[in-house]
């Protein structure tokens, strides 16, 4: 019975560098004489392959190099068994010991103002009671009454209730 005919998209990558087993190597050949599709994505592949290894290939490393390598490091070694490791101190020669403290309030007053930004940035919290009446409000189980004469009071009574609106919504 023959086979469903499939690409092998899957499978060129690993033709290509040749890891496929003999069975599965001659079925991905035929098809590609048979398939233009899979073809010209074979060809992009290996010349991808061949480009990539023309201009990434490193350059040979000097045949001393290596022998250099491991000369330096048996000396080292051995300078290092007589002498007691290097102390690296944290602060540059020089520098003024009066700046550390300095550097040290400038984190904390950097921190604090990080924390005094994001807390400021919050919304106000609201009693549960007014959310609750605010939402009340909206579904018309309580309404709205203004007892005022007074226009500019009325104004700003209808101000604060669209500025609540934005909050909620």
């Amino acid at each position: 019975m023959p086979t469903p005919f499939r690409h092998f998209k899957d499978e060129l990558q690993d033709f290509l560098a040749g890891r496929l087993d003999a069975a599965l190597s001659s079925e991905v050949q035929h098809h590609l004489e048979t398939c233009e599709t899979c073809r010209r994505e074979y060809e992009a592949l290996y010349w991808t392959k061949q480009v990539a290894a023309q201009r990434c290939a490193a350059a040979p490393a000097p045949a001393d190099l290596r022998a250099s390598i491991l000369h330096s490091l048996r000396t080292e070694a051995a300078s290092s068994q007589h002498q007691p490791p290097k102390i690296v101190p944290l602060a540059p020669q020089g520098a003024k010991p009066w700046l550390r403290p300095l550097f040290a309030i400038a984190a904390v007053a950097l921190a604090l103002a990080i924390v005094g930004s994001v807390w400021s940035f919050r919304q106000p919290a609201f009693p549960a009671s007014v959310a609750q009446d605010f939402r009340d409000y909206q579904s018309q189980k309580i309404t709205l009454q203004l007892e005022t004469s007074d226009v500019q009071e009325l104004e700003e009574v209808v101000g604060l209730a669209w500025a609540a609106a934005s909050l909620f919504s």
